[in-house]
């Protein structure tokens, strides 16, 4: 169960990485209609990009769902994730 300290949210949008600052930005819609911005580093978002496909492999897997995966690799600067 996600704690209640989490506000729901909707994915809004990712931009492109900023090299030169090591950064990139990810919006989401929140209930209230505002609109939350967050640039993350780079390394941060290659962190979440991990922890995002390895949970959603576990709701999404076989056992599950019934239904197969879905490789969701991502690759950022050339490394696979």
């Amino acid at each position: 169960m996600i704690p209640d300290s989490y506000q729901p949210a909707d994915w809004r949008n990712t931009t492109s990485a900023d090299a030169d600052n090591q950064q990139i930005g990810v919006g989401f819609n929140l209930l209230d209609g505002s609109i939350m911005r967050l640039a993350l580093s780079l390394d941060g978002a290659k962190d979440l990009a991990e922890t995002l496909i390895q949970s959603l492999s576990i709701v999404h897997s076989p056992s599950s769902s019934g239904s197969p995966s879905v490789d969701v690799s991502m690759s950022f600067d050339g490394e696979n994730v």
